[in-house]
């Protein structure tokens, strides 16, 4: 009769746990940041990353709502859109949103590992769903694209290796300067594109100012004072899984993305929009 019991109550808690998961899954917020560069810039614009095809695009117009009706200067997604091993047709809803939020702002975008393990594996593929977006869409390779004559995005692509599981590959000072050829210019508000933010040092070592990452999902399950739970590199409470983190004279702001993968648990992590307005 205990065994029974016991056997219920954890039935119970696994189906709220689901139905939880489910109900923030559902859910968009908006989160807002104010960074002061020192460079006198007055500038809104908003920042998504880890969208995966959540929810088969049901929260599309969510998304698309927030972010207009806070009237951002550009758009930034630190990539991850899709669900690198998904089927081209699941991909589709991404491509929507993309080109939605085009039409408010122009949007830039560079890639995280789902978008290159889908570049590997499917070239063709890839190369297509790049075709399918608007021309309002800048994807960014290692490139820079500059915003106006003094804001400069820059989109950090890096090496798959840079992704292992069970593995952290060093990130040598030299590597991204090896990238984009020479460093940030000081009079000009460079902002970094980075999807993966436990390679801060190195990113903060080459000097931009704004650093945009994702990849952690805000660690997936987040507890109260200890943060998120499990990255995806399977480690227990990552240091850079969430919110605004200061290293030498970057700023970094790691969204805890729109979607999930693979295992669609969230717990309390509403997914969100990030508006970020620099001063």
């Amino acid at each position: 009769m205990t065994f029974l019991y016991i056997l219920l109550v954890l039935l119970g808690l696994f189906i709220l746990v689901i139905c939880e998961s489910t109900r923030e899954n559902l859910t968009v917020r908006k989160t807002e940041y104010d960074i002061d560069t020192g460079k006198n810039r007055n500038l809104r614009f908003a920042f998504i990353a880890d969208y995966h095809q959540t929810m088969d695009g049901r929260t599309n117009g969510k998304i698309k709502s927030i972010i207009e009706k806070e009237k951002p200067d550009f758009i930034i997604s630190a990539g991850d859109m899709i669900v690198g091993s998904s089927i081209p047709e699941k991909k589709q809803v991404a491509i929507d949103l993309l080109n939605e939020l085009s039409s408010i702002a122009r949007v830039f975008i560079s890639n995280g590992n789902h978008e290159q393990r889908y570049a590997y594996n499917d070239p063709n593929g890839y190369a297509d769903f790049r075709k399918k977006l608007s021309d309002s869409v800048t994807w960014l390779d290692n490139e820079t694209s500059d915003f106006s004559e003094d804001i400069r995005i820059y989109g950090l692509d890096i090496d798959y290796k840079y992704y292992k599981r069970f593995e952290k590959v060093e990130m040598k000072s030299d590597y991204l300067i090896n990238l984009f050829h020479k460093k940030p210019e000081n009079d000009k508000l460079n902002i970094m594109i980075a999807h993966d933010p436990e390679y801060i040092d190195a990113y903060a070592d080459f000097g931009p100012d704004i650093i945009l990452s994702g990849h952690l999902h805000g660690g997936i399950v987040r507890l109260p004072l200890l943060g998120g739970v499990i990255s995806p590199r399977l480690r227990f409470f990552p240091k850079y899984d969430y919110g605004f983190y200061k290293v030498k004279n970057s700023s970094m702001i790691v969204t805890n993305g729109l979607g999930s993968h693979s295992i669609p648990l969230r717990l309390f992590n509403t997914p969100e929009v990030v508006i970020i307005n620099v001063r």
